[in-house]
């Protein structure tokens, strides 16, 4: 359980009651007092942003030259022998793009250390940044006979580097680079992109192992475009769906299972998941499947491991009212079709695990309007082997702060897989910061936390505790 906080602080300590008191966190004090036994109602240690020593909460600082928002897009990146990094973006096609450094002891900095990316106001390398922006521990970069390995990478959007034009990387050591692209996707986004300085809808993910596999897709093409690049690869796979939904390519996934990779890419317009299944070492991806479902299904996708014991990812998907989590052995037992049937009825028997809806506690109310699944993530927060998913409500009321945001966590197991578990918002909660817009999974010291993203006040939070992870850091003490 969480730790609840039921009574002021006391000596040396007045000082910074009274500046939790100016910002609304006395009500949470009072609050939790009387609700310390009802769990969700309670005021979570956890939320508190404006403590001055070791809060579970840092916001991190938006650097002045980043004119164009922060915290509309996220992305992780951590390797073995080389730390942890978050990129932090803003506004697509108009953004640049700043990296915060995380370390050891739940510690990291709240000033930028790399504010170059698609900055080609610094002489770099042209850039469009992308919708949603992806992370790499260890990615391979052109150089030699076959490629040199440099760590914490992050593919930005459309750009153009000495080795010509494509996806536009940058690396801890400030290394450009370009991802080519598959032929149908240089002559229709990329080579027009480039010619006309407008900038256009990408949607780039990436998995979860150190060298990850990179996903992305394109709708406002015709057609629209979806392709991908195997771990450890600068060779692009295209994607190619049955049918011509014009919205394919808005949310992107790629799931880990054991023979490869399953590819997920959203065509929410026609409410459907087309699937693709790429082997280890193999040329191209299989189409597999196409999951149909209500209104907006598929607008926001993750993917990640639910299931204890299992080295599969589940696939998460969003609609405009659910969040939906696929069990990824099954999609990944599919056979190849070239045309499926875009339904539920398709799939193997309880490949659906488990649905649920938004939820609400005594603090963060208005399901109703809250934006339920604008961001879908998974995360280890108990260290346990099974993943707890976390869909962003950027639109939720905090304690009578209308669009403040908050996430939302499910156990998403047990016999009630369904019910909400917890509930992550700040202490300092504003009207319209719009937490929950982005998310992302950090890593430190082998405990995963929480990054969300606020961009309509420009804040991103790193939420190292929950009710799962106390006790695993010094922060959550």
């Amino acid at each position: 359980m969480s730790r609840t906080i039921t009574s002021l602080p006391h000596g040396n300590k007045m000082a910074r009651r009274s500046r939790r008191a100016r910002r609304g966190v006395l009500p949470c004090l009072i609050g939790a007092s009387l609700l310390a036994s009802s769990g969700l109602g309670a005021c979570s240690w956890s939320r508190y942003d404006d403590l001055q020593d070791n809060a579970p909460v840092l916001l991190l600082k938006k650097p002045d030259k980043l004119k164009n928002g922060f915290g509309i897009s996220l992305a992780f990146a951590s390797s073995a022998s080389d730390g942890a990094r978050v990129l932090v973006t803003g506004a697509p096609n108009r953004s640049r793009g700043a990296a915060f450094s995380v370390v050891s002891g739940q510690n990291a900095k709240v000033d930028a250390i790399d504010t170059g990316f698609c900055d080609a106001g610094d002489g770099s390398n042209l850039c469009y940044m992308a919708n949603r922006v992806a992370g790499i521990g260890l990615a391979r970069t052109p150089g030699g006979t076959s490629g040199v390995i440099l760590p914490l990478c992050f593919v930005l959007g459309v750009g153009q580097a000495a080795n010509g034009a494509g996806l536009l990387v940058r690396c801890l050591d400030q290394t450009e680079y370009v991802l080519g692209v598959p032929d149908g996707v240089k002559n229709a986004l990329v080579d027009p992109v480039l010619q006309s300085t407008e900038g256009q809808e990408v949607y780039l993910a990436a998995d979860k192992d150190e060298q990850a596999s990179v996903i992305a897709g394109a709708p406002a093409q015709t057609p629209p475009l979806a392709w991908f690049y195997p771990p450890d690869s600068m060779t692009p796979i295209e994607l190619l769906p049955s049918a011509n939904d014009p919205s394919y390519g808005s949310a992107v996934a790629s799931l880990r299972v054991g023979d490869g990779r399953v590819l997920a890419v959203g065509a929410p317009a026609e409410n459907h998941v087309y699937l693709f299944h790429w082997k280890t070492g193999a040329s191209n991806a299989n189409l597999v499947g196409c999951i149909g479902g209500p209104e907006g299904f598929g607008r926001s996708l993750a993917a990640g491991r639910v299931n204890a014991g299992d080295e599969t990812d589940e696939l998460i998907v969003a609609d405009t009212v659910n969040v939906h989590v696929f069990d990824g052995s099954k999609l990944a037992s599919l056979p190849a079709v070239a045309t499926p049937s875009c339904s539920l009825a398709s799939l193997p028997e309880a490949t659906l695990l488990t649905s649920f809806s938004c939820g609400s506690d005594a603090s963060v109310t208005g399901c109703e309007k809250s934006d339920f699944g604008a961001a879908l993530e998974v995360a280890d927060l108990d260290a346990d082997g099974d993943g707890e998913v976390l869909v962003g409500a950027p639109r939720m009321t905090v304690r009578d702060a209308d669009s403040a945001g908050a996430v939302l966590v499910y156990d998403a197991e047990g016999d009630r897989p369904f019910l909400l578990s917890d509930v992550l918002f700040l202490s300092s909660a504003e009207e319209g910061d719009r937490l929950g817009s982005s998310l992302a999974v950090g890593l430190t010291d082998g405990q995963e936390f929480v990054i969300a993203g606020a961009p309509g006040n420009e804040k991103t939070a790193m939420m190292f505790c929950s009710k799962f992870s106390t006790g695993l850091g010094p922060r959550c003490e």
